[in-house]
């Protein structure tokens, strides 16, 4: 691949480009007949920076995910679960949420 990038630059494939855009600016250098493909392969040189410098500003750009199937995490701070994992109303005024949850260990014991 860097023998079809012009000297001095970068020259990517189109799945790179996918996976890298975004985070770094590309200019199509168009299909090119690579040793050992069949298929032509659509060459893109690496111009610059782009302007995103973390994945969360990637998702943001994507769109972020929905929690699909995860009610019980995502009931409002004014709402109860009880132990059979169903949400009970209460009234409140406001006030400060805590919310605990969890994690595994590397030992794969939950802490």
């Amino acid at each position: 691949m860097q023998t079809l990038a012009p000297v001095g630059s970068i020259a990517a494939t189109e799945q790179v480009r996918k996976l890298c855009e975004g985070y770094l600016l590309f200019k199509s250098l168009g299909p090119t007949k690579v040793k050992g493909v069949t298929e032509p392969v659509t060459v893109y040189e690496v111009t610059g920076l782009g302007p995103l410098r973390t994945r969360l500003q990637r998702a943001a750009a994507r769109g972020y995910t929905k929690f699909v199937g995860r009610e019980r995490e995502t009931v409002p701070a004014c709402c109860s679960i009880d132990e059979n994992g169903v949400a009970a109303r209460k009234k409140c005024r406001g006030g400060a949420s805590l919310i605990l949850g969890s994690y595994w260990s590397t030992s794969g014991v939950a802490g």
